[in-house]
């Protein structure tokens, strides 16, 4: 399966670069790091877990934070990360930590981790997923495939019929039609997902209500002194596909929505999704218009001089479900695989291919690229 082979290929490149102690080698020297989180829960028995690389368990969460601090770093919230960037601060490593969509393990599982390690944190939240009126569709793509033996729809304009009884055939029935979704326009994969979910006896709302917080959680969340609320719009789309009225709608009504429950409005934003096709310099300036401080996206690399002065363009380091270990750990917070990426992309840049196009875009989260994962 496409995912399996780039997993397996990742891990044998961080697994390489571990050995080489790449960490230390090829350390990138930054101002700080922000790290990208989405679920933190314990691992369910459920071999079939095709968005697994968007959740971390909790015993390697306490673990990671006890790493990082282990290296000298200063946990500090993101509003403060972006106020040392900003005056230049070199005296230690920030790390501030972020996690995206708002769901339940946020409070649950994530928070008593934070609480025991002191550490500042932000919470991204989608209103629509809390309120169950966003598609969600890479949650409502596995709950389909999770529950049915078979899946009938209609894909492309062609008829599609997949047996999905045993977990190799669901992790292949999801990868097929998640590929194919993961680049339809925003109205179009809304549409398809809920027909999806309808025609095999589901409801988006009821698949969001079991993962998502209440408003009375996002508030819970919200009273914890190591905890900020920030913005990630109404229903999740990828707002550079969008025209822009309606991306400065999304982002508004999000903050709007925000503001209203818990009295506070959001001076922090993630771009949802947040690749190359999600989030661009327009998306920035519009962070701009909504008084945002600091915007971060899912583009993998640390925070050094360059990026001090665009707090509304940051880029993330994500910690992949998919590569739960203390030296991934280790490689990503030194920033070697990026400074490593950067050098690879210029030496292929110089040096001509005879090839013309791209690949086709892939829904699965690279550690050290950020990735096109659903955040």
């Amino acid at each position: 399966m496409r995912r399996a082979l780039k997993t397996a290929t990742i891990r044998c490149a961080l697994r390489g670069l571990s050995l080489a102690r790449a960490d230390r080698w090829f350390a990138e020297p930054a101002l700080g790091v922000v790290l990208m989180l989405h679920r933190v829960r314990p691992a369910p028995d459920d071999p079939f877990r095709p968005n697994g690389h968007l959740e971390v368990t909790p015993d390697f969460l306490d673990r990671a934070l006890a790493r990082v601090r282990a290296t000298g770093a200063r946990f500090v919230s993101l509003e403060e990360a972006a106020d040392r960037a900003r005056r230049g601060f070199t005296d230690e490593r920030f790390v501030a930590t972020t996690l995206d969509d708002g769901y339940r393990d946020n409070l649950v599982h994530a928070l008593p981790v934070f609480r025991r390690h002191g550490v500042p944190h932000t919470v991204f939240v989608a209103t629509g997923m809390v309120e169950g009126t966003a598609s969600a569709w890479w949650l409502t793509l596995e709950a389909v495939v999770r529950a049915a033996p078979r899946i009938e729809a209609v894909l492309d304009g062609r008829p599609l019929s997949l047996d999905t009884r045993a977990p190799a055939a669901k992790a292949r029935g999801f990868d097929r039609i998640a590929r194919r979704v993961d680049v339809m326009a925003e109205d179009d994969r809304a549409a398809f997902v809920r027909a999806l979910a309808t025609a095999h006896g589901l409801a988006v709302p009821r698949i969001l209500s079991a993962e998502m917080m209440t408003w009375d959680d996002v508030r819970a969340i919200a009273a914890d002194p190591l905890a900020t609320i920030g913005g990630h719009t109404v229903d999740h789309p990828a707002l550079a596909t969008l025209p822009v009225d309606r991306a400065r709608r999304e982002i508004g009504l999000g903050l709007d929505r925000l503001e209203t429950e818990l009295g506070v409005r959001p001076r922090q934003f993630a771009y949802p999704f947040g690749n190359v096709r999600a989030a661009g310099r327009r998306e920035a300036a519009l962070m701009a218009e909504f008084g945002i401080d600091v915007a971060v996206t899912t583009r993998g690399g640390l925070i050094g001089p360059r990026e001090a002065g665009d707090t509304l363009f940051w880029p993330r380091v994500s910690l992949n479900g998919d590569h739960q270990t203390d030296a991934v750990v280790d490689l990503l917070v030194s920033g070697a695989p990026f400074r490593l990426a950067r050098a690879a992309g210029a030496v292929r840049r110089l040096i001509p291919t005879g090839r013309r196009g791209t690949s086709a875009p892939d829904h699965t989260p690279d550690p050290a690229a950020g990735g096109a994962a659903p955040v």
